[in-house]
């Protein structure tokens, strides 16, 4: 058996592009990497990576103070200290991407030892089981994205597994202020600690925006504990009105990145929809005022034998466990649904059943003032969240 070894194929007439193999063996197209290990096609273990879905603000900013997750899907800002910067999916982003998920210093803080602001996209187990980290099979993985900020120097960010017992830093670049970068990193897997396989964190991906020396380590190194920053990366959360912004986030098999694969909008939407869905359309935030029909009618008929009004509903899809259910009346009430009966009619809190599973949802109202087997209808719109 023969072998012919090149470095370049190419045409006679090729003025730029062709096929280029490095050392390693690794292939080029028209100097695009292909990947190297796993599958060609859902490849990304990142969700929303180019921040085109966001169920619950669409694009309104989101105040950091009570849930973190506020903004595009699957990111969640993190901060020891509330109202000090603001996350917000925005119409910009570098050529091929239509949206990112900008943060802004709203408040500057000066960062102490225990103070920690991030941003962060927790992966399931199920997804990122095939990485075999934690043995001494653990994969490599790359991991790519376009950030643009307004403050330039270094820049960290992390892997952590589920308990934060296990993590890894790595630095970046901003060479430029306020102007689109391509970044790639490459880091081993872990071969130590424990990493969820099932339906729990398997690996949280963190990008610093300013933390303390308790979270500090040197970068490119495992190590135990939970770290997330280098001790000379820059602290925007420090500085007034500064932003950092953030798209076509790739976490990828293999000790290449390759390009961003861009799904189709109804695949992305439905990965989203596993940890969080709403009865609303696409585009209305939850607890918006609706009036009739636009108000998600899941129940009409009559009452039960106890006077009671009782409806399920099944969710857009099975969500990762059972989910938190908030209802909402049509007229934005959160926590309350819109019952009519045997002559009455309004918003009520008085639920004395709430029943749900992976895949549905149920309501239930006393029906003290009800009588038995009368005409009666619910009105109601719902959000549930299976976040990790």
């Amino acid at each position: 058996m023969s072998t012919i070894k090149v470095n370049r194929l190419e045409s006679t007439s090729t003025a730029n592009g062709g096929i280029d193999i490095d050392t390693d063996g690794h292939v080029q197209f028209d100097g695009l990497q292909l990947p190297t290990d796993g599958a060609l096609s859902n490849r990304n273990l990142i969700i929303n990576g180019d921040m085109v879905h966001d169920q619950r603000s669409n694009g309104s900013v989101f105040a950091t103070s009570g849930d973190t997750y506020g903004t595009c899907d699957r990111w969640s800002l993190q901060y020891s200290n509330n109202s000090r910067f603001t996350g917000q999916q925005v119409s910009d982003g570098p050529v091929g991407f239509d949206k990112s998920l900008k943060a802004e210093v709203t408040s500057y803080f000066t960062v102490s030892s225990d103070k920690y602001f991030i941003v962060e996209q927790a992966i399931e187990g199920y997804n990122t089981s095939s990485l075999s980290w934690g043995s001494s099979n653990a994969k490599a993985i790359s991991i790519s994205f376009w950030v643009k900020a307004s403050v330039t120097g270094t820049y960290s960010i992390a892997l952590r597994n589920s308990d934060f017992t296990r993590s890894r830093v790595e630095e970046y670049t901003i060479n430029t202020a306020n102007t689109w970068e391509y970044k790639t990193i490459t880091t081993p897997g872990d071969t130590t600690g424990t990493y969820n396989t099932t339906n729990g964190v398997g690996i949280r991906l963190v990008f610093d925006l300013g933390v303390g020396s308790d979270f500090e380590e040197t970068a490119g190194t495992w190590v135990a504990g939970n770290k997330f920053s280098t001790s000379n990366s820059v602290r925007l959360i420090e500085t007034q009105d500064a932003t950092w912004q953030i798209t076509g986030v790739q976490l990828e098999v293999g000790s290449k990145a390759t390009p961003f694969e861009h799904e189709s909008y109804g695949q992305t939407l439905a990965k989203c929809q596993r940890y969080f869905q709403k009865s609303y359309e696409i585009n209305v935030v939850p607890g918006t005022v609706h009036t009739a029909p636009s108000g998600l009618i899941t129940h009409y008929g009559s009452t039960d034998n106890s006077g009671n009004i009782v409806f399920q509903t099944d969710f857009r899809c099975e969500m990762r466990t059972v989910p938190t259910i908030i209802f909402y009346a049509n007229d934005g009430s959160q926590g309350t649904v819109y019952t009519a009966r045997s002559g009455s009619s309004g918003n009520t809190t008085g639920h004395t059943y709430r029943r749900s599973t992976r895949g549905t949802c149920g309501y239930g109202r006393a029906g003290t003032t009800a009588a038995s087997y009368v005409v009666a209808y619910v009105e109601a719109h719902y959000t549930a969240s299976a976040e990790l």
